[in-house]
């Protein structure tokens, strides 16, 4: 298995797989337990979002690091074939959840451009050769994570990039469409809350996002000398001035 990652066919998937290890308490008696499993490195504290979202997320629930809830993390280096030894060693853990992070017919031509490690630079290096009209980056872990690396060299070659998160927009991206990274975490948290409660998981539904949102950094498409048609800044459902 190789490190390579590619910046438009990437995705993220968030998912519980599994719980309750330990006998079934009031939540407020207690301290749960959550495992996060990861395919990527360890983040920079700096650039992290996932453990901030989930954090932040099951607060709302009540669940306080500290207090009641304790996060197991693991990460696999990029490394797919450890997943299944770390998301047994969570098990042996006797976390109560485990949170598992994943991994056009527009009459447009589509260049793949992979990533080596985090070689990013010389990434933009191969996708600038190809002279693209713009570029798009998957929802890769990886690339949340080195979010503003990337955002940095799409402006560094006046490169209009599009990319999956809002959160990617808010640290200077030009624009995105998609769900909030936020949001799915939120639910990701309902569904710990639920089986921290008694629920099943095998006998919960699965979901899928059901809002996603248009995100336009003004400043960044000025800085590019682009010009965004006013009837697209309308249909956004928001404007970073």
């Amino acid at each position: 298995m190789t490190t390579r990652r590619r910046l438009i066919t990437t995705t993220l998937a968030g998912g519980l797989l599994m719980a309750q290890h330990l006998s079934r308490a009031q939540v407020a008696e207690r301290i749960w337990r959550v495992g996060v499993l990861r395919p990527t490195a360890a983040p920079i504290a700096a650039t992290e979002l996932v453990a901030e979202g989930i954090s932040a997320a099951l607060r709302e629930l009540g669940y306080v690091e500290g207090r009641n809830l304790r996060i197991e993390s693991r990460w696999a280096q990029g490394l797919a074939e450890r997943l299944p030894a770390l998301a047994d060693e969570l098990v042996q853990a006797k976390v109560d959840v485990i949170i598992a992070v994943g991994a056009a017919a527009l009459g447009t031509e589509l260049l793949v451009t992979e990533v080596q490690g985090s070689d990013y630079g010389r990434a933009f290096t191969a996708i600038v050769t190809q002279r693209p009209g713009a570029l798009f980056v998957g929802a890769h872990t990886s690339f949340t994570r080195d979010r503003q690396q990337i955002i940095a060299l799409a402006a560094k070659h006046r490169m209009p990039a599009m990319y999956e998160w809002r959160e990617q927009v808010e640290d200077g991206g030009l624009m995105a469409y998609g769900a909030s990274l936020y949001g799915l975490y939120q639910r990701i948290a309902i569904y710990a809350d639920r089986i921290f409660k008694g629920a099943k998981p095998a006998e919960m539904a699965l979901e899928r996002p059901t809002k996603f949102e248009l995100v336009i950094n003004l400043k960044t498409a000025t800085a590019l000398g682009l010009t965004i048609p006013q009837a697209v800044l309308l249909r956004a459902d928001e404007v970073i001035r």
